[in-house]
């Protein structure tokens, strides 16, 4: 091949992989710590412990684990972590979510074990966008991609101030599908907080959602009773947040008759 086409081809395919910010595929052991420091360092100089972000999960698991996610960070700690799709709030000790600063933990980790390992970084601010790993070549289904995207500072969102239910509840009858919202009354618990809503208004719309929990995160376990139904007691409904407000989760709840 002619040696100027070479070295325009070279060239090109330098610019696209820069396109996105920097990036490490190298084998096993040859990753550029010095590529990796430098975007650690450029991220850590920032010193923003308050953020949010978009991650998602791309591997062999349940959908749940690789829906997106909108991640929120407080004092450089997971705060948040909400299924995008459902506005459901994930348990950590379930969907594991790790903080920017674990991210660069997590390549560390990678590059002294995994097989081969790819990095993407944000160009302005050093985060990683992309970490792609195959910790066996010789085993299937172990690959695994995590993706950040969307990433605020909480010093650069301007919040307003309107309060936000937690939950949206519509309480239909199990048999029929109908809307028994009218009569409901609803109790979330969460450690020693306890809310109770009961829907009994002469003004009562029947089809009108029931709203609660408002501007409360976290993880609660709600009781749902009504004259004619049997009680029922769902655990763990998760409402969580982003950096200003709760995120609603509308959720639709079935009554058995007696």
């Amino acid at each position: 091949m002619d040696n100027k086409l070479l070295a325009l081809l070279i060239a090109a395919s330098v610019a696209l992989a820069g396109c996105n910010g920097e990036s490490d595929d190298l084998p096993p052991g040859k990753l550029s710590m010095s590529n990796f420091k430098k975007n650690r360092s450029k991220w850590e100089s920032l010193q923003v412990d308050d953020y949010q972000m978009h991650y998602r999960l791309a591997c062999f698991c349940l959908d749940d684990a690789t829906s997106q996610r909108l991640v929120k960070v407080t004092g450089n700690q997971l705060d948040s972590a909400v299924n995008a799709d459902t506005n459901a709030a994930l348990l950590g000790e379930t969907y594991e979510t790790l903080t920017i600063d674990e991210l660069f933990g997590r390549i560390a980790l990678e590059e002294s074990r995994a097989d081969k390992l790819y990095v993407e970084y944000d160009a302005t601010y050093g985060y990683p966008t992309k970490i792609s790993v195959d910790g066996n070549e010789q085993m299937a289904d172990d690959e695994y991609t995590i993706t950040v995207s969307d990433v605020k500072f909480a010093n650069d969102v301007t919040c307003t101030t309107e309060i936000q239910p937690g939950l949206l509840l519509t309480v239909v009858d199990n048999i029929s599908q109908s809307a028994i919202g009218c009569g409901v009354t609803v109790t979330a618990e969460e450690g020693s907080y306890s809310e109770t809503v009961m829907n009994s208004e002469s003004d009562c719309m029947v089809e009108a959602p029931i709203a609660m929990l408002a501007e409360r995160p976290g993880f609660y376990t709600l009781t749902i009773s009504s004259d004619g139904y049997q009680t029922l007691t769902l655990d763990n409904v998760g409402v969580g947040a982003d950096l200003c407000h709760v995120i609603t989760r509308e959720i639709t709840i079935g009554l058995t008759p007696e």
